[in-house]
Formats: C-alpha cells, sequence, structure tokens
C-alpha cells in the first residue's frame, strides 16, 4: 500500500521568511486560486510552533509534511480565528497533535467546525479532509455517549516501531514489500493506526497488528485510541 497523498491540486509554496541564529519562521502558502492561505511554523532551538491551518487537505499534508522535515517536536498548534480557511485542512494531518486557541475561539469551533466539514465534503469531495471530526483536541465538548478515560487507563504507546528507528523491509517476494508489524500497549480499545495521516485500520484486544509499509523515507505512524488519546513516532523506511 502506498500512503503518499496524492496531489489533486497545484503544490503549495514555502519560504524562509526569517532566519537567525535562535528562530526561523517558515512559511507555507496555497496557491492564490486556492485561496492564498498562509500557515506558518515558529522553529526555535529544540521544538516547534505552528500558526493555523489550511482549507485543503492536500494543503494540511504539505503544512505536516514541512513540519516532520524539520525532525524536531511539534509544541504547541495554534489556531488563530474561527474561519474555514484556518482549520478545516487540519483534521487527516494533526489529528494527533494538540492544539491551542483562546476560549472563545474554542467554543466557536465545537459549533461551527462540525457543519463547516460536512458542508464542505458534500461540496468538493475529497478535497477536504475525510477526518469528519476536527482534531480531537479542539473539542471542548464531549457527545453523549462518547467513551470516558478512567484513571486506570494508561495512555496508547507505540512499543514498535521505536520512535527515529530505521525500518529495513523485505522486498525480496517478487518486489513486494513484507508487512511491517505495530505493537501497542495501554489505550482504550478500539485503537486507530494511522500512516502519514491516512487510517489504516484498527487493533484488536491483542494490541497489535502487521501494516503495509509506505515507500523508502520518513514515515509518521500514530496510534489513536477510543477517547481521543495518541502516540506518534516517526521512522524511517529502506
Amino acid at each position: 500500500m502506498n500512503n503518499t497523498m496524492t496531489n489533486q491540486l497545484p503544490n503549495a509554496s514555502i519560504y524562509l521568511v526569517r532566519d537567525n541564529v535562535k528562530v526561523k519562521v517558515h512559511s507555507l502558502v496555497s496557491p492564490a486560486p486556492m485561496f492564498a492561505n498562509a500557515t506558518h511554523i515558529v522553529e526555535l532551538a529544540e521544538e516547534l510552533i505552528l500558526i493555523d491551518g489550511q482549507f485543503f487537505a492536500q494543503y494540511g499534508q504539505e503544512f505536516r509534511a514541512l513540519a516532520d522535515s524539520l525532525q524536531k517536536p511539534i509544541a504547541r498548534f495554534y489556531v488563530t480565528h474561527d474561519h474555514p480557511d484556518h482549520f478545516l485542512g487540519m483534521g487527516d494531518a494533526f489529528a494527533d497533535v494538540k492544539v491551542y486557541a483562546l476560549p472563545e475561539i474554542k467554543e466557536s469551533l465545537s459549533k461551527v467546525g462540525p457543519h463547516e466539514l460536512q458542508e464542505k465534503q458534500q461540496h468538493m469531495g475529497a478535497l477536504i479532509a475525510s477526518n469528519a471530526k476536527l482534531p480531537l483536541p479542539l473539542r471542548r465538548f464531549r457527545p453523549v455517549g462518547e467513551l470516558i478515560r478512567t484513571g486506570g487507563d494508561q495512555m496508547p504507546r507505540i512499543q514498535f516501531p521505536l520512535n527515529g528507528s530505521r525500518i529495513d523491509v523485505d522486498r525480496s517476494d517478487g518486489g513486494e514489500a513484507a508487512p511491517m508489524p505495530v505493537k501497542v500497549t495501554g489505550g482504550v480499545l478500539p485503537l486507530t493506526i494511522m500512516l502519514n495521516g491516512t487510517s489504516v485500520g484498527e487493533i484488536d484486544s491483542r494490541r497489535q497488528r502487521l501494516v503495509d509499509p509506505p515507500g523508502p523515507g520518513f514515515a509518521r505512524l500514530t496510534v489513536i485510541d477510543a477517547t481521543g488519546a495518541a502516540d506518534t513516532v516517526v521512522i524511517r523506511v529502506q
């Protein structure tokens, strides 16, 4: 399985707008016909601060790819306001990242966000994020029936592969890549596996699953449990 996103739109432009000894600022801007949305990364010595999402899912993924290419953890993701072009593209690409906003922005997003996603999906289809929810950390109100984590529940943790590890994929069988095992501890079932922002299935009570590896290069593997808690590792596939 190839989990690399297929681009349907022209690529966004990337700019290094500030570079000094302590801080770099990167901006990703979608093409003018695609609303020219600007999103930003403040790169510090040991971490990243992200500002605003995109409208289209493709540009959300390109923004995540830019962040991952810097090989530093995302400390915070800020949404500055509740316009659709600042959060609609985030659902798939940043489901594992904690998002911050002012209280009034959080409240507005919890009310209008799901409706905006559904409406834009109906009109634009696959151009809009497939995730029917906003990134889970933005959900301020819990719907009736949603699972509640108890004190005894452990957060999900990916035991294998380890963060930063190199995975040598066996391609001896006619060029086909052998499945890659994923092992997890903790978390509330069901556990969903995402590879480069795309769901590749669920983990059952054995807390392990074989998944088809992506092509060579860096890949982001995320496991999200039923309460929205997540763990992510970045691996290099060879």
